[in-house]
């Protein structure tokens, strides 16, 4: 029985809300990855299957075949606004479900949705990553230990730089069975499972790994990671487990190396944000200034759209 209260109505209205809103903001949305996107999505139906693949790699370099069979499945029957709208919605709609799981007070939930940055670039600009955060939000949803696996390879090759967020959350599962093996002798199932599947995952994306480590570290600047450094420290103050904020943060902190910050200040705020809105249902400090600023940013990245074509504009 469907009953009527704030969530199911948060369940109708923000999804619909940001799908209008989506349908009026994509069409302007034209420059930088987006011209890139907008380009398979209309090319490839009129291209086989294998042929359509290889295109799509040779627009955005991506091997990871999840967005691509998307794409081709959605691109031959419907308009691409309308594509991005629909996949909003779901990603909303999933958000929302999160929330409702972790007990998130209804305004900082719909503030969360219809304000914060990172939310913004994920329905217009990081297409990829837009299906990779929804496998993972699907994860966290999921009571089911085969989904889960499920959702974990989905989302990882959707996005290959999703493994190393997923590597952050078991990092300490993976500590502590070393040390079982050495000290008792013990070997975890459930950490061999995690084994399996990442040197799966290595093995089958090795190219794409290489190439996306390559364009990066020879492109990055390195400068003081001060916004993963906020993310971790906010952290701290809301989990109940700090041992598992610090084994995740080293590997984010690690990856910063390689990759550099703009890279994965993303995965370390939404790492905060899991432990935060937990706290208090999300009313509490951290929300609140990391909501303000990210309010402010995300004026600027849709007055970018409007004027430049590019959300990023001076983000870049």
């Amino acid at each position: 029985m469907f009953i009527i209260n704030k969530y199911n109505l948060m369940k109708l209205i923000l999804p619909f809300g940001v799908f209008l809103l989506t349908l009026y903001i994509s069409p302007y949305f034209v420059n930088g990855d987006q011209f890139h996107y907008n380009k398979i999505y209309n090319e490839i139906p009129n291209l086989d299957f294998i042929p359509g693949f290889l295109y799509y790699h040779s627009n955005i370099a991506s091997y990871e075949p999840i967005y691509y069979i998307i794409v081709n499945f959605f691109s031959s029957f419907m308009d691409r606004i309308v594509f991005i709208a629909l996949s909003n919605s779901i990603l909303v709609y999933t958000i929302i479900r999160l929330f409702e799981k972790y007990k998130v007070s209804i305004l900082v939930g719909s503030f969360l949705i219809l304000t914060n940055y990172y939310f913004i670039v994920l329905y217009f600009s990081a297409e990829r990553l837009k299906y990779a955060f929804l496998f993972l939000f699907l994860f966290l949803l999921s009571k089911n230990n085969k989904s889960k696996v499920s959702f974990v390879m989905l989302s990882v090759t959707t996005h290959i730089q999703m493994f190393i967020l997923y590597l952050a959350i078991v990092f300490k599962q993976i500590i502590s069975s070393v040390q079982n093996i050495f000290i008792n002798s013990k070997i975890n199932k459930k950490h061999i499972l995690y084994f399996v599947i990442a040197t799966v995952i290595l093995v089958l994306m090795q190219n794409q790994i290489l190439n996306k480590f390559n364009s990066y570290f020879y492109n990055s600047s390195l400068i003081f990671p001060y916004k993963i450094l906020i993310f971790f420290s906010l952290s701290m103050i809301y989990t109940k487990n700090r041992s598992e904020v610090i084994s995740i943060f080293f590997i984010l902190l690690v990856s910063i190396l390689f990759l550099g910050e703009g890279r994965i200040n993303i995965y370390g705020y939404f790492v905060f944000l899991y432990y935060a809105i937990q706290y208090k249902k999300g009313l509490n400090v951290g929300i609140f200034l990391t909501s303000s600023y990210y309010f402010y940013q995300t004026i600027l990245f849709i007055n970018n759209i409007f004027l430049t074509g590019d959300g990023y504009g001076h983000f870049r």
